[in-house]
């Protein structure tokens, strides 16, 4: 799916750390268009805080009279809210990324560019992902097809793995190579996954889910303990609002986790992340610049609450990723990129996967030469979200962590598909 060049800027622009600017040049740069259309399509934008324009200054760092949502003052007032004080400049990982979206457009469902037999139901990606294992997706495609015929179905799920013998499994998926190994693997994993005992701890919008009203109400207890409880009253949705966590946000922050699900389920994700939200623009700049008059040391109260809910839901996070990636590496048959392939696209979790491609571009110095020591697995995985961290640190006005979160895990997927269809088209010296 092509992305048209507004598409593309506005992605872009969520892009930026909270505490960033960009110039228009550096847009320019990063999509290969002229400063003046990036004007344009600013100026075109509907959603100020899911694309947040307020952050691109002229080359002399200032802001715009002609900004859409109230003038200059209003963008003030945005940057101000957010303490945004620094040059931000994309880092070689985010422009590999622009360029090769740029180049290949939007990959789809899982698998990619193409019209596939299997779907992308979290159980037959969990499948093809064992199956994929040093084989090409083509076989993979003949394998599912030998499996749909002999089970009659147009699915095939975990339990109809767990109940075919070994060696009828094996005889199935024959085309996809390593047959006997595979087939044994794909029991283990069956085995594992349908005998546990919350079924639910793997998927990412269910944990999104579960804190989603922790955070919420954290939020709530630190406002009323900073201003008292009258200030929480008059100023408590505002608050709410600026920290993506209530009102006319809510489409897509603070009701992240049922979109985030919904979304997944569609195979529709770009269209959360990649469209304007239905908001009411103007009415929500003012609310939220309200509280700059309103009460002054609002930035700083807002990083701070920010900070907060940020250190406890990181750690939270940390540790249930931790440990559906230890399940997932301690069934026979999983390594780190089957697991981290299963745990992005099958269960949503933001984890970058890193495959043979990723180490060609690495060869190639596309994210630098010296970036890597021994550049193994875990220190490239580490390198690439390293670079996406900053974006989570910082208070993004209208983003609560929990919708960064799941935004993440769309860029990751992204990417890895990106590079995929890089490597297949072979074109490993330039794009």
């Amino acid at each position: 799916m092509t992305l048209k060049t507004p598409s593309l800027l506005y992605h872009a622009l969520s892009h930026i750390p909270a505490s960033g600017y960009v110039f228009y040049k550096d847009l320019a740069d990063l999509l290969e268009i002229s400063p003046r259309a990036v004007g344009n399509f600013l100026h075109q934008n509907k959603d100020p805080f899911k694309f947040p324009c307020f952050r691109v200054l002229n080359v002399y760092g200032r802001v715009s009279k002609a900004y859409a949502f109230g003038g200059a003052e209003s963008q003030r007032c945005l940057l101000k809210l957010q303490n945004v004080k620094k040059h931000f400049k994309f880092p070689k990982v985010f422009k590999l990324y622009f360029r090769l979206l740029k180049r290949f457009g939007l990959p789809g469902l899982w698998p990619w560019y193409q019209n596939a037999v299997s779907s992308h139901d979290p159980e037959e990606i969990i499948i093809g992902a064992i199956l994929t294992q040093n084989t090409s997706w083509k076989n993979v495609e003949a394998a599912f097809k030998n499996l749909y015929s002999h089970l009659r179905k147009s699915r095939v799920s975990l339990k109809d793995i767990h109940e075919l013998s070994p060696d009828v499994l094996a005889k199935l998926i024959v085309p996809a190579r390593y047959f006997n190994q595979k087939a044994k693997y794909l029991k283990n994993v069956a085995r594992a996954l349908l005998a546990a005992d919350n079924p639910g701890q793997f998927f990412f919008y269910e944990f999104l889910d579960t804190f989603k009203l922790k955070v919420t109400a954290l939020v709530k207890e630190l406002v009323a303990q900073k201003l008292g409880s009258n200030q929480l009253e008059k100023l408590g949705d505002s608050i709410l609002l600026a920290l993506g966590l209530q009102g006319q946000l809510g489409d897509y922050s603070g009701t992240c986790a049922a979109a985030f699900k919904a979304c997944m389920e569609s195979g529709d994700c770009h269209k959360l992340w990649l469209r304007p939200s239905r908001v009411e623009p103007y009415a929500v700049v003012e609310k939220v610049c309200k509280l700059v008059r309103t009460l002054p040391e609002s930035p700083a109260l807002l990083q701070r609450i920010y900070s907060r809910v940020y250190q406890q839901v990181r750690g939270e996070f940390t540790e249930a990723r931790s440990k559906v990636r230890q399940f997932l590496l301690g069934i026979k048959g999983i390594g780190n990129e089957t697991a981290d392939t299963m745990m992005l696209y099958a269960f949503g979790w933001p984890t970058f996967v890193v495959d043979a491609y990723t180490f060609r571009l690495i060869k190639l110095g596309f994210w630098g030469k010296s970036a890597f020591g021994k550049g193994s697995y875990s220190e490239v995985q580490r390198f690439v979200e390293s670079r996406y961290s900053p974006l989570l640190s910082g208070f993004n006005l209208g983003w609560s962590i929990c919708c960064r979160l799941a935004w993440l895990s769309f860029v990751y997927q992204t990417y890895h598909a990106l590079i995929v269809r890089w490597g297949q088209e072979r074109q490993f010296e330039s794009f």
